[in-house]
């Protein structure tokens, strides 16, 4: 029952927070919380038994590089912070989903731990950024997605 309130508690916090970033982000937050729902939405299908057991793996593991890719071309092109960490925690799920499907499996708990922690840690890095980027419109007073960090 506790697992069960925790995954539920995690889904809302990702779908609150990815809405969060869709309403009042930027484009780089909006970029970012299409890209991780579409993984997240895909990686669910390839769980839930769309492809074989043994292609499953290596699906999520490139959807896990694409959204890395993806949040790399974010820090590249965005002067906030919350790419940067979000890409951080990204290449942490990369490389233990690598891990996973090489045949280096590390206990189920560790396992679980580390992809909890890092998927909370990208959500709440993609809401402090859409919250900052928010709060930067709201001063200068402008609603456009191009405007300067300092500017």
């Amino acid at each position: 029952m506790f697992t069960t309130i925790i995954g539920w508690s995690g889904a809302f916090l990702m779908l609150a927070g990815c809405t969060f970033a869709l309403t009042l982000g930027g484009k780089n937050e909006r970029i970012g919380a299409t890209a991780y729902l579409l993984c997240w939405l895909f990686s669910t299908l390839a769980r839930a038994g769309i492809l074989e057991k043994q292609y499953s793996g290596i699906a999520v593991m490139l959807l896990d590089i694409t959204l890395l890719i993806i949040f790399a071309s974010l820090v590249w092109k965005s002067s906030s912070n919350w790419p940067v960490w979000a890409t951080a925690l990204q290449l942490l799920v990369a490389t233990l989903q690598f891990l996973y499907t090489i045949d280096f499996k590390p206990t189920i708990s560790a396992y679980f731990t580390v992809l909890n922690v890092a998927s909370v840690g990208i959500i709440i890095s993609l809401i402090v950024g859409t919250f900052i980027a928010w709060q930067e419109r709201a001063v200068i007073g402008s609603s456009r997605d191009d405007i300067g960090r300092y500017s």
